[in-house]
């Protein structure tokens, strides 16, 4: 049914709440202090007058994801702030990553070659060539 959604779950009208919750998820890599990360985190919303809850707001790990570590946080603004502050967190969020070394993992693989002789159709070893996806492949063969 079109539009079923109306029917069968509730509806929040946002333009009616006075406030919203930004849910915002930082990913940083496993290497970095997820310590300093959140007291960064922090300072961030608390620099923010817009954010309206940076002494009670819930942030922590959320999850530890396949190439990094997830860091939740939840920023209470008034509405008509939402996307300002979404955005100008974000690249704050940014800056202070840079400048302090935490790293903003991307998603990696590991790529394994296998030299074969085509004559026989044996593999002759296996080589680890090239991890993330930034990374050109050596493609050249070795003996």
């Amino acid at each position: 049914i079109p539009n079923s959604i109306l029917t069968s779950q509730a509806i929040t009208n946002i333009a009616y709440t006075h406030e919203r919750i930004i849910p915002f998820v930082f990913d940083i890599g496993y290497n970095n202090n997820h310590h300093e990360a959140i007291k960064i985190l922090k300072n961030i919303f608390a620099a923010d007058k817009r954010v309206l809850n940076p002494k009670n707001m819930e942030i922590g790990i959320s999850e530890f994801g396949d190439n990094s570590v997830r860091i939740a946080a939840y920023a209470r603004v008034r509405s008509k702030d939402f996307l300002d502050v979404q955005y100008g967190i974000m690249s704050d969020v940014k800056d202070a990553f840079d400048k302090y070394g935490i790293d903003i993992p991307y998603p990696q693989r590991v790529v394994y070659l296998q030299n074969v002789d085509n004559s026989t159709g044996e593999i002759k070893g296996t080589k680890k060539k090239a991890t993330g996806t930034n990374v050109a492949i050596d493609d050249s063969q070795e003996s």
